[in-house]
């Protein structure tokens, strides 16, 4: 089952023939997927329009001359469902609903939306109220907005339940290498999880990066994560809707029920997936997880031009549980002979502004520095902006010298600014392509690279393998004492300190001073 599935998604996420049905929503749509250099088959329904950006109108689905692999809804929610019906009889592979109208605004758009999943049965529909998605290794996009993003060969998928979020991702400049964008908005038909499943077993996919409102089927979602551990898939979400208004927001949006944040968060805990608590972070330390080699050991060294930048590291480093290894004695001597004498030799090292920009000076420096037992290096460096660059070639070759040396000794080189803006995206590309992670913001790098060493460092497979979610009665809760729940959490192997029961009394003798 799981199998056909995947196929029919690949052919959909794939497709060489879309159609697009509706009018005045699907001109940007269709530019855009123009835009990307698309070269399959492009066809327009609308049956009230010659034309739509040069493209003839057909009046009808069944008048199509194929059977498209993949068709982009914009009607009105009540034209949805007859849409899907003529599509499905010309066995359309998948579909985009950017109609919105559905569960997410209460009982009668829970009963179209009810409708539409009888109706779609094992076509993937993503939406309804969605964006839709792209494929940026394989330069598809059926995305109802103008957007930003090179051809990708091997990122981060990204799945969102908001349309917003996902455009709003897609403008950062944060370099981030992404090879899919979906945005799955009320998950009718297609849901989370399927795509968990589908994009483990996809080799142009290096994690997977989820904003989740609510999650519709919990047991399939644990099924999901631990395959995708298995496949090598690292799995990191942001959970939104935590306040009582946030909540709200959730189901008037999306129509998800957000849940019990603390449930999530053990949940999140016991399947190994990595939870962060801000859309920065998300995509911070999905970009870490996407190109770093592993981080199995808490020993860093990091590097400045800065006593504050240095001062900086250390406080995070230290929240975060990261070691900074002094140097030895051997180091010391090898840096005294090429630091500048205002150098003070510690890690984090602030190797001063004398010699910043010097490859043959830093070269040295850098090569010195990184003789000892660290899991990785980092260099702060905060690059001018993208209109006064005249200095961007020095920046850059502390980097380049840094970056080699640390290829030398086979780590993972971080370039990681003090404020997040002051990496542009250009930097970030070319230090990508020297082979380094351009890391935006101390905290946030740091954090992401605590992350990385405890997702590395999990070792516990069979109890993830075993792990099942409870099974409750007429899916109600049962509110247990503290001495119940040691005997089942016993029951489990888990070892718990003894106990025993105390019945209380009916009278409490009272105590004399």
């Amino acid at each position: 089952m799981i199998l056909n599935s995947l196929k029919s998604i690949d052919r959909f996420f794939k497709a060489k023939s879309v159609v697009f049905i509706g009018g005045k929503d699907i001109f940007v749509p269709i530019r855009e997927l123009k835009r990307r250099g698309y070269k399959g088959k492009i066809f327009v329904v609308n049956p009230t329009r010659k034309k739509i950006d040069n493209y003839k109108c057909l009046r009808k689905v069944s008048d199509l001359p194929l059977s498209p692999d993949a068709a982009f809804i914009a009607v009105p929610a009540k034209e949805v469902i007859s849409i899907v019906r003529a599509l499905k009889a010309i066995k359309c592979k998948g579909i985009v609903c950017y109609s919105a109208g559905f569960k997410e605004i209460g009982k009668t758009g829970k009963y179209l939306e009810d409708r539409l999943i009888k109706e779609c049965g094992d076509t993937p529909l993503i939406g309804p109220n969605c964006y839709g998605f792209i494929n940026f290794s394989d330069n598809l996009a059926l995305w109802p907005f103008s957007h930003k993003g090179k051809r990708c060969k091997k990122g981060i998928a990204l799945i969102t339940q908001s349309g917003m979020l996902s455009s709003d991702i897609i403008m950062a400049t944060r370099s981030l290498p992404i090879s899919f964008m979906v945005s799955v908005g009320n998950q009718a038909v297609t849901k989370i999880e399927d795509l968990i499943y589908y994009f483990s077993k996809k080799t142009n996919v290096s994690c997977i990066a989820i904003h989740i409102e609510g999650i519709s089927d919990l047991t399939r979602f644990v099924e999901a994560s631990k395959f995708s551990f298995n496949a090598g898939k690292p799995i990191i979400v942001y959970k939104s809707g935590k306040s009582q208004i946030g909540k709200r927001i959730a189901k008037s949006h999306t129509g998800s029920l957000s849940g019990n944040n603390e449930m999530y968060s053990a949940l999140f805990k016991q399947l190994t997936i990595t939870e962060v608590y801000d859309p920065i972070q998300l995509l911070e330390t999905a970009k870490l997880f996407s190109v770093s080699c592993p981080i199995k050991t808490n020993k860093i060294l990091a590097l400045t031009c800065s006593g504050g930048g240095a001062a900086m590291v250390a406080d995070n480093a230290e929240e975060f549980e990261l070691k900074l290894p002094n140097f030895s004695k051997c180091q010391k001597k090898s840096l005294d002979k090429v630091l500048p004498k205002i150098a003070t030799i510690s890690n984090p090292l602030d190797y001063t502004t004398p010699i910043w920009g010097i490859p043959e000076k830093t070269g040295p420096v850098f090569k010195n520095a990184l003789k000892n037992d660290y899991s990785t290096a980092i260099l702060v460096q905060d690059f001018p902006h993208a209109q006064i660059n005249e200095t961007e070639q020095l920046y850059l070759n502390d980097t380049k010298v840094f970056i080699d040396e640390c290829k030398l000794v086979g780590l993972t080189p971080i370039i990681c600014s003090t404020l997040p803006e002051n990496i542009n995206e250009g930097v970030g590309n070319k230090i990508l392509k020297l082979g380094g992670i351009p890391m935006q913001g101390i905290y946030n790098c740091l954090n992401a690279v605590k992350q990385l060493l405890d997702y590395n460092n999990f070792s516990d497979r069979k109890e993830l393998h075993n792990f099942k979610l409870a099974q409750y009665k007429n899916n109600k809760f049962v509110n247990i004492n503290e001495y119940q729940g040691k005997i089942l959490i016993r029951a489990k192997g888990i070892k718990v300190p003894n106990a025993q029961l105390v019945k209380k009394c009916k009278r409490f003798r009272k105590i004399k001073n």
